[in-house]
């Protein structure tokens, strides 16, 4: 029965006055209550409605709630991920090509006041959606590839502080030089760039290492061990083996390491002239059939001779097989446990004229090696253009050392003495105060340069280290009045 409030509706007239005027009010039988009836008024229907909404919508929601997270542990339980699939999906998830499962799981009405909330449950991926996304990004890479190509690449074994790199990318390549100078350190840094990228690499040892220590050597460069086991393949060479004998699969980069003990496996004789040729078919061909963007990168030594440390040992044509780049890595400072060393390049060969170095006796960068952080177990690894004098793994002597030799007062005193009796005039010398600071301090800019140049010019003349010649042009008197 339906009534309103103003039509004194109660038979007791009990409860009105709880009532808003005008308001709709529902009568409904009920012996328990004064009068037989129990009074419900517009406002109150509706509240009892949408709470019977909530209810049925959240019944609803834990029904879908329940049947995507059967889904999707079905999922996991028919294809679990593997370990190496678990490590990719954290790389995949930040690289923005794996979402994560989150599933909405509905709060009961009653726990948030009557309005239906969600709280996110995330689940585990299956292997096969980690497999799609892992697909997705290796497609994105080839394509990158492919798009920054003109069929020249130079960006394999990048430098940390410029945008250079030092080898031919789907080139063979080479780099010799001392025991102890660091190339299997390095190119186990330029392996890791695959390794960190999901790119299968093979590596074929035919020095006296085994396949443990090499993967033990690039886990310590800071590559998880899960991606060490499932994209690096360090295979210790025999006779008889050839490529794919292992199984592996079609490789991105190859590495020989080394020419004369592959030779000598071969049979071979490293002052034959066509012995690079049968090393080159042997090993690197086969899997450069298998994928042409293959990048190969050969080991060797320098020649035992005063007259041949900086080239290759053996036959003077040993680079003409290898149409990328070449260097010559020299020791500068030897590493050792606990500390930090440091190797320079040299760049050999470069037919293209793509890497933008000059061949010579200038170093085109160094590789820097530290062990002096952690607990010794992890190696620090890169390729500067910069040499690591003067930085915090130098000891404060030869940091004061470095300084003292590149301020801008000992570069300019030690070109003008250079100059000789010719001297050189004012703008002469400033210029080449400039060259000498752009090159010990590329970082700072030209305008700070020239302010500090006019400022140690002015105090080596009130020092009277700077004189004047017959012709007009300042040459340097040697003196030993102190510098302001």
């Amino acid at each position: 029965m339906r009534t309103n409030h103003d039509d004194s509706a109660r038979a007791n007239g009990v409860g009105n006055d709880d009532e808003s005027p005008g308001e709709d009010v529902y009568a409904f039988p009920d012996d328990t209550k004064p009068g037989g009836f129990n009074f419900i008024t517009r406002t109150q229907v509706n509240e009892a409605h949408e709470q019977a909404l909530t209810v049925e919508r959240y019944r609803n929601a834990v029904k879908e709630y329940e049947a995507k997270r059967a889904y999707w542990e079905q999922q996991y339980e028919q294809d679990p991920p593997s370990a190496v699939e678990k490590v990719l999906a954290q790389e995949l998830l930040t690289a923005g090509y794996l979402e994560e499962i989150k599933l909405e799981r509905p709060i009961s009405p009653a726990e948030t006041d009557g309005v239906l909330d969600y709280e996110s449950c995330p689940t585990l991926p299956p292997g096969w959606l980690i497999r799609k996304a892992n697909d997705r990004y290796n497609a994105d890479r080839r394509k990158e590839l492919q798009e920054t190509t003109a069929d020249i690449r130079v960006d394999v074994g990048r430098f940390a502080d410029s945008a250079r790199a030092l080898f031919y990318r789907a080139k063979l390549n080479y780099l010799f030089g001392k025991g102890g100078s660091g190339k299997t350190t390095l190119l186990l840094h330029v392996a890791a760039e695959y390794v960190m990228n999901s790119q299968p690499v093979v590596w074929l040892t035919f020095e006296d290492m085994t396949e443990e220590e090499l993967r033990a050597m690039l886990v310590r460069q800071g590559v998880h061990q899960i991606l060490a086991d499932y994209y690096f393949r360090p295979i210790k060479v025999t006779k008889g083996w050839s490529p794919f004998d292992s199984e592996e699969d079609d490789p991105a980069l190859v590495i020989l390491d080394s020419v004369n003990p592959c030779m000598k496996l071969l049979g071979l004789n490293p002052n034959d002239a066509d012995a690079m040729s049968d090393v080159v078919t042997t090993y690197f061909d086969p899997y450069r059939d298998a994928n042409p963007e293959m990048t190969g990168i050969a080991i060797d030594h320098v020649g035992l001779s005063a007259n041949a440390q900086d080239r290759p040992s053996g036959h003077h044509s040993k680079l003409d097989k290898f149409q990328g780049a070449a260097y010559r890595l020299a020791p500068i400072r030897d590493g050792v446990g606990g500390d930090w060393g440091y190797s320079a390049l040299y760049l050999a060969k470069d037919n293209k004229g793509k890497t933008g170095f000059r061949k010579g006796k200038e170093p085109v960068g160094y590789l820097v090696m530290d062990s002096s952080t952690g607990d010794g177990d992890t190696m620090s690894v890169r390729v500067t253009a910069e040499e690591p004098t003067g930085t915090h793994h130098t000891s404060p002597q030869e940091r004061a050392a470095a300084i003292e030799g590149n301020s801008t007062r000992a570069i300019a005193e030690r070109l003008l003495a250079a100059a000789g009796e010719d001297g050189l005039t004012r703008k002469e010398w400033g210029v080449a105060i400039l060259d000498e600071l752009r090159g010990a301090k590329p970082d700072v800019e030209d305008v700070r340069h020239n302010a500090d140049i006019r400022d140690n010019i002015s105090k080596l003349r009130r020092a009277g280290v700077v004189g004047q010649n017959s012709e007009g042009n300042l040459i340097h008197v040697p003196t030993v009045t102190p510098l302001e």
